[in-house]
């Protein structure tokens, strides 16, 4: 009875091995796994193979997905990478010229630019005009907390050329604003 059972799965795996190096013409073969997959699945930013080549070196991506440079190739990443908060590609193609954000990123008001909502409210201002920072912790919706003093000073002092929070930080931790901190001290 074992020997019947052996001859049954050498002949599944052949027959898995064989459909898998003669893929139809509407398909083509992973090199590796040696699986079959529908053209149309090249470079749609979805791995049909199991090491994901088949969103390798593409000349162009389909189906809304990302095309991300890699040193001399393109890769082909899914369109929920885009506008993610995260940066996946070199020189973060995937994060430009955002105007609506995925799931769990913040918007930058007044950039075309998100965050992951992970990095709201956690002291640190990725949005230029420091919008992921204002209503955090004890103050109102429009202020902002000086991670110094523990102050809540109004948006309207942000960017404003006064070092309101001590450190230069609602100032963004410019040159200017050290500058004129170096002014004052000497």
């Amino acid at each position: 009875m074992q020997r019947n059972y052996s001859l049954i799965w050498l002949v599944i795996i052949g027959l898995h091995v064989a459909n898998g190096e003669n893929c139809p013409s509407d398909e083509l073969e992973c090199r590796i796994d040696k699986q079959c997959y529908p053209k149309e699945n090249r470079c749609n930013g979805i791995e049909d193979c199991h090491d994901g080549e088949d969103e390798y070196e593409c000349d162009a991506c389909n189906g809304g997905a990302v095309p991300c440079r890699r040193s001399s190739y393109v890769k082909c990443l899914p369109s929920e990478t885009r506008c993610d908060g995260i940066m996946a590609c070199q020189g973060a193609p995937d994060e430009e010229n955002c105007t609506v954000c995925n799931k769990n990123a913040f918007k930058c008001p007044k950039e075309e630019r998100c965050i992951q909502e992970k990095r709201l409210c956690d002291g640190t201002a990725d949005c230029n005009d420091f919008a992921d920072e204002l209503g955090c912790w004890e103050c109102g919706a429009d202020e902002l907390i000086c991670p110094f003093s523990l102050e809540c000073i109004h948006a309207n002092k942000i960017l404003d050329g006064n070092n309101d929070c001590g450190e230069c930080y609602d100032e963004g931790y410019s040159e200017e604003c050290f500058n004129g901190m170096l002014i004052i001290f000497a």
